[in-house]
């Protein structure tokens, strides 16, 4: 499995706001 370099950390980040606002919800 090859991911291109821009998707792999933008779905890390926004994992991370997810569960940033999850938290905070």
């Amino acid at each position: 499995m090859h991911i291109s370099d821009g998707v792999l950390p933008t779905a890390v980040v926004v994992a991370s706001y997810a569960a940033t606002f999850a938290g905070a919800a």
